[in-house]
Order: structure tokens, then sequence, then C-alpha cells
């Protein structure tokens, strides 16, 4: 087998790319226009201009300590079922938080652990972008108090409480919550 010399495989292959650039730049004649015509390819200032016309891009995730600011949870009893609300927002201006994630933790008087529910956002939360999520555990007589767990894919999360939020922007289907249908409506009555 012949092995070829590598540093005289280099000069050949940058004396060949060299040419071939100084044979493009003598030339005179006017290129033609590109064109869109089916079956060429579209130029940079085309597939730019597209994709401004599609819609704003997804914004990248964020890794490591992301910051979501929430409201007072709104916890109701409903039946047999202690419902709670909680409206998340994005406070990051750059990236989307992928994979985030609401956990509810009961306790009783004694603190010992009773489980509650946990629900995952399946889209990226975008940058600015409101969602509401919905836990739902079952009631037992010697439920206390409760806390709240938050985590995403990519680190943790800096739990803000703050007064208000507006309501949630993102579409019914990017908020809804892993392995649920839709979220129960809130009670009505006393």
């Amino acid at each position: 087998m012949r092995r070829f010399d590598v540093p005289t495989l280099a000069v050949a292959l940058s004396a060949g790319l060299l040419a071939s650039a100084v044979a493009g730049c003598g030339s005179t004649e006017p290129q033609p226009a590109a064109s869109t015509e089916q079956g060429s390819t579209p130029s940079i200032l085309e597939r730019a201009r597209a994709a401004a016309a599609e819609g704003p891009r997804l914004a990248p995730p964020l890794r490591g300590e992301v910051t979501v600011e929430y409201t007072q949870p709104d916890v109701e009893r409903s039946g047999d079922a202690i419902v709670t609300t909680i409206r998340l927002r994005n406070a990051s201006t750059t990236g989307s938080i992928a994979g985030l994630e609401v956990e509810e933790t009961w306790y009783d008087g004694s603190n010992n652990l009773i489980p509650g529910d946990s629900q995952r956002i399946r889209q990226p939360l975008q940058p600015g972008d409101v969602v509401e999520v919905v836990l739902t555990t079952p009631v037992q007589p010697n439920m206390q108090r409760n806390t709240y767990n938050f985590s995403h894919a990519n680190g943790s999360v800096n739990a803000e409480l703050v007064e208000e939020l507006e309501e949630p922007t993102a579409s019914t289907d990017e908020a809804q919550p892993e392995g649920e249908a839709e979220p129960a409506p809130p009670p009505t009555g006393s």
C-alpha cells in the first residue's frame, strides 16, 4: 500500500484551493443573479427573509440555575382531592427552560411525608412566557402543611414569589402537563 506524505499533500491541496480562488476573482464579467426557481438553492439573504417571515425562533435552553417567578399558589378542596394552581413565568430574557417540573409535598403534624403530585411542562418555557400548573393530591385526614419544589432538566431553579402575573401566554398544548388529558376545572360552589 502506498503512503502519502502529509506535508506534501497539504501543500498540494492548499495550492489547488488558492488557484481556484484566484481564477474566480479575476473575472470581470457580472455573475448571474441567483434564481429561486424549482430545483435551485436559495441565497443566504432569501433564506434569512423566509426565516423571519416564519415567526419568532425558539430560544435555546438554559443550563444551570434559572429564575422562575410564581404567584401565591391557590389551594382548594374539590371533593376527595386538593387542587393547587400555580402560575409560573420564565424570568429569563435570553433562554428557555426545558423540562420545568413543579412538585408538591404534604406533611402531617409529626412532619411525616405524605406524597403529593408533580407536573412537568412538556414544551420548553420560552422567555417571558406564563403558564398555569395544576397539581391534584388525594385528601388525607392528617394533612397539615405543604411545600413546593421547582426543578428543570438542565439544573436548579431559583423560584421567586411575586404579587401577580399576567394571564398565561403559552398555548394550552404547551402548558399541558404530561399524563393528563385536560386539567380539572376549578370547583364551584361553597
